[in-house]
């Protein structure tokens, strides 16, 4: 049993209707219901990618199909669908017991388990089937600008941080988070030698004094002044053996007493340890962008999990939400996605716990054709083969700089600092060679800041990937599987392989939601 709802918008002012489906009549569907559904969906969530634990979170995706041969379906078609909400239940029938009569009978609407909360892309058409693309919550934000922001270009020198026409015009202002090193912020104003450090506007930033600025790779040793009015900071009269900074509702700022020789690099701390770990600086960006409190999850405890403060500028150019959450949360091997009831939840790639959540055994397995479960091949860290080493890539430089980009009064220390984008340590782990000869070195860069931070992090890599891990696909009925939620611990003690006495986590759920045939099938993707 199925019902599944879709909203749209009608007209050009964005009012909107909801449509109903569901695959016969049940008790308490909204009216004007209709038994159009041919396919309630096939949708796939993943952790990380199909088959992956190392890639960037994706947009999940799915389809179902609606019955529309008789033109009833032509306005849901005319309707814009492109990023409204889309609803999916789920019932078995015969599953409630009736209070009154105590016998067995299907679950009213009310009763029915919510089993899909996402957004549609698009719907098609074709041969009498309006098929309704769907996507996850992650579609509302991952390919959105993380900026709000741009420069307007109209300076009215000496007056202005908007830059002008020929230089800063329509680029995005920049986002400073967390603890970031040698970040080549934009000049804003000549006439003052104002540099800006980040919008505040976006996400709201807490700004404090520069730790270290540098001019073409010399430190500037001026005595750094906080100014805490906009209007003392853009004052006519400008610093005089000082260098003076801001931080208010216009942005986060910096200015000199005279123009710089070359490119102005900073070094700062914005905000506190407590608000710059992965998982608060990806809440942070969130609420930015219109998502609720309520609608996250497993930020804290992800935080007991990984709570090394960290740092993310951007830049004027575009950067994607996705993109720059996947940077943030990869030291970590964290991830971001939502769960069936579209409530967005972070948690990260851990061994397999030693209880499972879910143990299925061999005649559980969904058999239409082989054996109901599948090794897959790849080339993952550990799946086939072991890592040899771990390389992890930290301290991140947000501006190389050799040669004539430096003045002759940068030291040696900094030009050698200038010159790489990123620092390294490794964790051996080459004994495993001695049973995998291919084993090979696996490098993860991060935004971690300090050597301690990698050292861990490297050391946590060989744990995970030092030794032979399997990803593997199982097919199961849909109602066996319908409780697991990703990353998740699973145990199925088949009797093959080693797999008796190893659990793995569920990096990726595949259903086929099928009511034509009643052989809906879910697919659990594991890795262990």
């Amino acid at each position: 049993m199925y019902a599944l709802q879709q909203t749209g918008a009608t007209d050009a002012a964005g009012g909107t209707r909801t449509w109903t489906f569901a695959t016969g009549s049940i008790v308490g569907l909204p009216a004007g219901w209709m038994p159009r559904i041919i396919k309630p969906g096939n949708f796939e969530r993943h952790a990380f990618g199909r088959g992956s634990v190392t890639g960037a979170p994706a947009v999940d995706f799915g389809v179902a199909r609606l019955n529309g041969r008789d033109g009833g379906l032509d306005d849901l078609m005319l309707a814009g669908v492109d990023g409204q909400v889309v609803k999916l239940w789920r019932g078995e029938e015969g599953s409630v017991t009736d209070a009154s009569t105590g016998r067995k009978r299907d679950p009213s609407f009310d009763e029915m388990e919510l089993y899909l909360q996402g957004t549609s892309a698009l719907a098609t058409y074709s041969d009498g089937a309006v098929t309704l693309q769907l996507r996850n919550r992650q579609a509302e934000l991952s390919s959105l600008p993380i900026q709000l922001l741009r420069y307007a270009g109209d300076n009215s020198l000496p007056d202005g941080v908007e830059g002008t026409a020929s230089d800063l015009k329509d680029a995005y202002k920049p986002i400073w988070l967390g603890y970031n090193e040698g970040v080549p912020v934009p000049f804003v104003n000549t006439s003052k030698v104002i540099f800006q450090l980040s919008d505040a506007s976006t996400i709201s930033i807490t700004g404090a004094a520069p730790t270290a600025v540098y001019d073409k790779g010399a430190e500037l040793t001026a005595t750094k002044v906080e100014k805490t009015t906009w209007a003392a900071f853009t004052h006519a009269t400008g610093p005089s053996g000082e260098l003076w900074w801001y931080s208010g509702a216009e942005g986060w700022f910096i200015r000199l007493e005279s123009s710089p020789a070359g490119t102005i690099t900073v070094t700062a701390q914005e905000g506190t340890s407590a608000d710059t770990t992965a998982g608060q600086l990806c809440k942070r960006i969130l609420l930015a962008h219109g998502v609720s409190e309520g609608e996250i999850a497993g930020v804290d405890a992800l935080d007991g999990k990984a709570s090394e403060p960290i740092g993310y500028w951007v830049d004027t150019s575009e950067h994607r939400i996705g993109d720059v959450m996947a940077e943030i949360l990869a030291g970590a091997f964290a991830t971001w996605t939502d769960d069936r009831t579209g409530v967005f939840t972070f948690d990260r790639l851990e061994a397999p716990a030693l209880e499972a959540d879910h143990t299925f055994y061999d005649w559980q397995l969904f058999r239409s054709n082989g054996e109901g479960f599948r090794i897959l091949s790849g080339d993952e860290p550990g799946s086939p083969l072991p890592i040899s080493e771990a390389v992890v890539l930290y301290r991140r430089n947000w501006q190389v700089q050799t040669g004539d980009d430096l003045s002759g009064s940068a030291t040696d220390a900094y030009r050698a600092y200038a010159a790489l984008e990123n620092r390294q340590v490794a964790n051996d782990n080459s004994a495993i060679k001695a049973k995998h000869k291919l084993a090979k070195p696996f490098e993860r860069r991060t935004l971690f800041t300090t050597e301690a931070q990698a050292t861990t992090a490297a050391a946590r890599i060989v744990d995970l990937f030092g030794v032979r891990r399997f990803i593997v696909e199982i097919d199961l009925p849909t109602e066996t599987a319908a409780a697991v939620k990703l990353l998740q611990t699973v145990s199925i003690p088949i009797g093959r392989f080693d797999w008796d006495t190893r659990n793995f986590r569920v990096i990726g759920i595949v259903d086929d939601l099928d009511e034509q045939t009643n052989a809906s099938v879910t697919t659990l993707v594991l890795w262990g």
